[in-house]
């Protein structure tokens, strides 16, 4: 009996005993986990979040005393330079994971600590931004940044204004060491003393001598527009003028351009918006991406992003045009040639022209040519707006509307004369808008019960007033209106026939800025 009684203790003992490593286990980290070189080995969750935010805290009132070639510039603590354990957060939940898992599993998991140890990395550091301000300011007298070779186009010459090389921190450098100063495992000032290393150029006057070749050009006429349109096309053009593309460089037509304010040199004009012609700053500014992507396109550079308008537009043929809405709209050209393009554009005498330079290697002999291509036309109506102030049989123009189109652009290239290739670039949709024109109603009856009610008025005013010596003259009468005639509008030469079909669904509108 005594004998069953003493079985029965051990085996409970046994059972708690495990169950009491069980919940050791469970509760603690196991042996062989670090962070930043700190042992967590035995460590409750809790125990190592309280020593992460020890170690984070310690850190960040240590002092930075910073040299620049051995000339001290600075000092400031890490927490004014933003100093934290970026990974912080991550690095605790990783901890409590190892919490998981039953007896055998945790067992498994300690047998693998034994063989290799873990080491987690809290990723803690400065932020670069303050950092590099404080070089900026303190030591900016030391520093030279690199200045890129420069090319401007005078008198119908390429002038290159040569780089200048400059001098500037070893960032990789000042990085490693600051790392290894942080996790020192000491508490004492972190002295660190930057290097100057070369600034080099990315632009190089030898890089740019190659520049001497038209690879694309192209030219549009604004000289219907209006002063304040005018005055839209040259100065816009005028941002994007002098670009240099590196190789694998893109330009935005947007971003050259914008912001379309009036501080910014921008007029109000005429702009595309819901299929009507409105007034916004920067009208005009469409006329620019459709000359700059027609001038790209010649060149075969690589069209990053072009959208077509929502309606076509007078100055290049349909599926020939580049809208400029927001940032949803926008011409962006990117140079896919080994070496750098510069981008001119000036005016004269109400021309646009772009004009893409690089350095020529397509064979002489091959030529390019575009087609633009209608596959159908919707022709638009008159909406007719009725005008009591006008007399029956009176019209008065109000705004021109647009046929609406599909259309697309080919790309055909010719060796010797003779067509080699043929490409789809586009297809587009135009909506169509109606002419709108205000007409008459005022019948003639109404209107002479409206000119007599005006003679009753004046003669009681005459009434009031004290009768003068001599009978004044009585005043002429108003001429009768005469009817205006419709206004016309010369029909746009269409590349080819294409039948009538429904309206294409609308597009987005460009909306203003910009447009048109």
């Amino acid at each position: 009996m005594m004998k069953k009684s003493i079985q029965k203790c051990a085996i409970i003992a046994v059972l708690a005993a495990g169950l009491y490593i069980q919940n050791a286990w469970a509760s603690t980290i196991p042996t062989g986990i670090s962070v930043d070189g700190m042992d967590f080995s035995g460590k409750t969750t809790e125990e190592a979040k309280g020593l992460i935010d020890e170690y984070i805290q310690r850190n960040s009132g240590r002092t930075l005393r910073v040299k620049v070639n051995g000339q001290e510039v600075a000092s400031t603590t890490l927490k004014e330079l933003g100093y934290e354990g970026a990974h912080s957060e991550q690095v605790l939940r990783i901890l409590g994971s190892y919490n998981d898992g039953n007896l055998i599993k945790r067992y498994m998991t300690q047998e693998d600590m034994n063989t290799a140890p873990v080491n987690l990395d809290l990723e803690d550091a400065v932020d670069q931004t303050k950092f590099d301000q404080l070089i900026k300011e303190k030591a900016g007298n030391l520093l030279e940044p690199a200045q890129d070779a420069k090319l401007e186009r005078k008198d119908g010459k390429f002038v290159i204004t040569p780089e200048k090389s400059g001098v500037k921190i070893d960032e990789e450098k000042a990085k490693t060491d600051l790392e290894q100063a942080l996790h020192s495992g000491d508490n004492s000032d972190i002295v660190l003393d930057l290097q100057t290393v070369e600034d080099k150029p990315k632009i190089t006057a030898d890089q740019l001598s190659g520049i001497k070749d038209v690879l694309g050009t192209f030219t549009t006429d604004y000289s219907s527009s209006s002063s304040e349109r005018a005055t839209n096309v040259k100065n816009g053009a005028q941002k994007i003028n002098g670009h240099i593309l590196m190789p694998g460089e893109t330009l935005s037509g947007y971003e050259c351009m914008e912001p379309f304010t009036v501080k910014n040199g921008y007029r109000i004009a005429h702009a595309y918006e819901n299929g009507q012609v409105v007034d916004s700053i920067g009208g005009g500014a469409c006329q620019i991406a459709t000359t700059l992507y027609n001038a790209a396109l010649r060149a075969e550079l690589k069209i990053k992003q072009r959208q077509n308008h929502s309606m076509t537009v007078g100055y290049v043929q349909p599926s020939g045009d580049a809208a400029i809405a927001g940032t949803y709209k926008d011409i962006k050209i990117t140079n896919n040639q080994d070496k750098p393009i510069y981008v001119e554009a000036y005016t004269t005498d109400r021309k646009l022209t772009f004009t893409i330079w690089g350095t020529e290697t397509r064979p002489a002999n091959r030529t390019l040519e575009f087609e633009s291509k209608i596959l159908s036309k919707t022709k638009r109506e008159t909406t007719y707006i009725d005008d009591e102030r006008l007399s029956a049989g009176e019209k008065v123009y109000v705004s021109s509307g647009h046929d609406g189109r599909v259309s697309q652009l080919w790309k055909i290239v010719k060796v010797n004369g003779v067509e080699t290739e043929k490409k789809k670039i586009s297809e587009d949709y135009y909506i169509t808008s109606n002419d709108i024109v205000r007409r008459g109603v005022r019948s003639s009856e109404s209107s002479n019960r409206s000119e007599e009610k005006s003679e009753e008025k004046a003669e009681k005013k005459v009434e009031k007033k004290e009768q003068p010596a001599t009978p004044a003259p009585q005043p002429a009468p108003a001429p009768e209106p005469t009817q205006a005639p419709e206004p016309t509008q010369a029909p746009a030469p269409e590349p080819t026939q294409a039948p009538e079909t429904q309206a294409p669904a609308p597009q987005p509108a460009e909306a203003a800025p910009g447009g048109q």
